[in-house]
């Protein structure tokens, strides 16, 4: 909405933005097997891992100040498409904002199990344990700063297409150019300082029990049950400062006149050296920021933790500083099954498959901490759900080398843990929220598919198969205004786009799948080791809601080229999937709120390869290459006039060497 009298859609916020890692893995593995006597097989694992990636952002930041929640501005000169889109026009009475981050996250996992098999004659027993926890630890250092309030900024917009940065002209009053790589042309508008620490925990009893029958029909009966108890802990501490706050001496100089990037102690954490060579999307055209004032937080946490000390964030007058977030989730699953083993024949055709019963029930407690003018208070929600889940497999060898396959099944998914949070994850910056929602309940799915498989030679495979799932309760994601009790936008804004998981009515979903496997054994010497495999899905999807269902491409096919051969090993990979709705929903998606207009991505593909050389019988060379055609994301809201987000992932290179002893 401009604000005056047209009404149109047009962008609240724009951000260019370069994202460097510095990622660190150590993982170790062990496994004791022991054998006391034939019948029992005793085995026990575990692995450790620890995950250090240091990230390094730099974000430029304009039309802010149209407001994330609902604000209007004047646009001079709208250019609106056919669709209602805004495609170029001037914004008045902006400002410029550059900032830098420094983010470390570090991750470990332990896991641990016992596994244990006992087999005589016809019998056998097998049990397993298993233990793991997960902790997480995520801090983030930024400092923002702000073109000077005594320097209008003009934003002149024009959209290059559907999949390319769009022109973006910032001018002074006077008409200039907008310096960002001045210093002294901005002030500092935000300090802030998150920490998210997330701890998890599951253990998991199984116990299966199955007898080797050999009679008509009926070759083999299995029971079981297993046991799974899951906790989940997250806590979320944030503080930050406004320039508003006259009581931080980092932010004022003598006599409290505000100081600039230029000044100090503000000056030794921005760099005019921009860290992409080039600058940002130099594989673009087109008239936009390609560099800025960039953080300068170089070295380890401990630097971006002495940041924040040395603007004294967390000690003076008038701190804004957000309530503690905290969740603390547990699951528990209670399963048992039973499963027959098929083994006939129809006519003279072989007959195999299976035909088992599941009963699962699930205990669910959120609890967490709501912040009320009154106080903080806890939370508690409980969330129970039964489900019983029959399945079906058969396969009919109709000719030696040809199989029908049919299978059918109820089947449910659970909603992730981190979706099932009673407190929300507030960025009272941007005036963004994502909250949990405890009363999810499981994607649940009826399913059928019936398939052809011809084995036409030696590893060599055509298949063609259809499938129909009749989906309940899936998962999508809404994003509406709304406010969060005691908590408010730095600037005093009550609302917040509040974005969370809710359950969908229903959906059917039809298509068919199409699959090729074929060794080149027949050429000559060497070349015998090329192969190629390929597969193409078709899938077709209606909602009741009539809202598109999240994540699902109409069309996805891969196409493997490669080579085995004496030590060698070769693969060249190349995936496509066609576009798929990113938020699934007709009520809204992110900014987009109440318009009825859905965000999707655009279809797109990437090529990846691998080379592996046994140098010797314990040695080998590896050598990989990831998203070799440099691909792009391409977020738009339903029409492509509107983009959303483009995201450009760099090539990514992999050497190694493997021991084996």
């Amino acid at each position: 909405q401009d604000g005056v009298a047209n009404n149109f859609l047009r962008p609240n916020d724009f951000r260019f933005v370069t994202q460097n890692d510095t990622r660190t893995r150590y993982g170790a593995d062990l496994t004791l097997q022991w054998r006391p006597s034939d019948k029992l097989d005793i085995r026990l694992d575990g692995t450790a891992t620890r995950f250090e990636n240091v990230i390094r952002d730099n974000v430029f930041r304009t039309l802010a100040g149209v407001g994330s929640t609902g604000g209007v501005t004047n646009v001079l000169n709208p250019v609106i498409s056919s669709n209602g889109i805004l495609t170029s026009g001037t914004f008045t009475g902006q400002n410029a904002q550059p900032d830098g981050r420094y983010q470390p996250d570090i991750s470990t996992t332990v896991t641990g199990g016992l596994n244990a098999t006992w087999t005589s004659g016809a019998w056998k027993v097998e049990g397993d344990i298993s233990y793991s926890k997960a902790t997480s630890e995520f801090e983030s250092f930024f400092l923002r700063f702000q073109s000077l309030a005594s320097i209008p900024v003009n934003v002149t917009y024009q959209s290059n297409g559907n999949a390319a940065p769009p022109n973006l002209i910032l001018t002074d009053g006077q008409g200039q150019s907008l310096d960002l790589l001045r210093p002294s042309l901005f002030a500092p508008n935000l300090s802030f300082d998150r920490v998210i620490e997330s701890d998890q925990d599951e253990v998991v009893g199984r116990l299966d029990l199955s007898y080797v029958v050999n009679s008509s029909w009926l070759s083999t009966i299995k029971l079981g049950g297993r046991v799974t108890t899951r906790n989940i802990a997250f806590r979320v501490a944030q503080s930050a400062s406004q320039s508003g706050n006259n009581a931080n001496p980092a932010f004022r100089g003598p006599g409290g006149v505000a100081l600039t990037a230029a000044d100090a102690p503000l000056s030794q954490f921005v760099t005019t050296n921009f860290p992409s060579a080039g600058g940002v999307f130099s594989g673009f055209a087109g008239n936009f920021p390609r560099q800025w004032l960039v953080g300068a937080f170089p070295g380890g946490s401990a630097r971006g933790e002495f940041f924040v000390d040395a603007l004294n964030l967390r000690d003076f007058g008038g701190l804004v500083n957000s309530n503690q977030q905290q969740s603390d989730i547990e699951e528990s699953t209670y399963a048992a099954y039973a499963e027959a083993g098929l083994d006939g024949e129809i006519g003279s055709l072989p007959l195999t498959g299976s035909v088992g019963l599941r009963f699962v029930r699930t205990d669910l407690v959120s609890e967490g901490l709501l912040t009320l003018p009154s106080g903080v208070q806890p939370v508690r929600i409980d969330n129970s759900y039964s489900n019983w889940l029959p399945s079906l497999n058969l396969r009919l060898e109709a000719m030696p080398d040809l199989y029908i396959r049919f299978a059918a099944a109820k089947v449910i998914q659970r909603p992730d843990l981190n979706d099932l949070r009673t407190g929300f994850n507030i960025n009272q910056s941007s005036g963004t929220a994502t909250g949990g929602n405890p009363e999810l309940r499981p994607f649940r799915s009826t399913q059928a598919d019936l398939g052809i498989e011809w084995y036409f030679g030696r590893e060599s495979l055509l298949s063609v198969a259809g499938f129909y799932k009749d989906v309940t309760d899936f998962t999508v994601l809404r994003t509406e205004v709304g406010q969060i009790p005691g908590v408010t936008q730095f600037n005093g804004d009550p609302n917040f786009l509040i974005t969370r998981r809710v359950n969908d009515t229903g959906a059917k979903i039809k298509g068919f799948e199409i699959g090729f496997q074929q060794p080149f054994t027949w050429l000559p010497g060497a070349l015998q080791g090329l192969g190629i495999v390929a597969n193409y899905t078709f899938s077709d999807v209606e909602t009741e809601s009539r809202a598109p269902y999240e994540g699902l491409s109409r069309h996805t096919y891969n196409l493997i080229g490669y080579y085995e051969r004496e030590g060698v090993s070769a693969r060249v990979a190349y995936n496509y999937r066609s576009k798929f709705a990113s938020t699934g929903l007709a009520t809204g998606g992110n900014a987009l709120v109440g318009r009825g207009i859905d965000q999707f991505v655009a279809g797109f593909g990437f090529l990846d390869a691998s080379v592996s050389l046994d140098v010797t019988d314990n040695i080998k060379l590896i050598a990989e290459g990831a998203n070799l055609l440099d691909f792009k994301t391409v977020r738009f809201q339903e029409t492509r006039d509107a983009i959303n987000e483009l995201y450009v992932t760099d090539r990514r290179f992999t050497l190694g060497v493997k021991a084996t002893f």
